[in-house]
C-alpha cells in the first residue's frame, strides 16, 4: 500500500509541476477525468504505456513513477 501511496503522489505533484489541468492531461491520454482522479487518489493504477505518456508530458523520467 506504501508504493500506492507514492505512486499517487507523485502523479499528482508531477501535474501540478507542469501545470498542466485534469483535463487536459486527460485528453492526451485520451480518458476521462474520474480516471485521472482515481489515479491520483490511488485508487487505480495506470498502464504501463499510460505512465510513459505522462513522463514524457510531465518532463520527469519514466524512473519517477516507478
Amino acid at each position: 500500500m506504501k508504493d500506492m501511496n507514492l505512486l499517487q503522489n507523485k502523479l499528482l505533484s508531477a501535474r501540478k509541476d507542469a501545470g498542466l489541468t485534469r483535463p487536459s492531461v486527460c485528453k492526451v491520454l485520451g480518458i476521462g477525468i474520474q480516471t485521472l482522479y482515481r489515479y491520483e487518489k490511488g485508487i487505480t493504477v495506470p498502464s504501463i504505456e499510460q505512465i510513459k505518456i505522462l513522463s514524457k508530458l510531465y518532463k520527469v523520467p519514466i524512473t519517477y513513477f516507478i
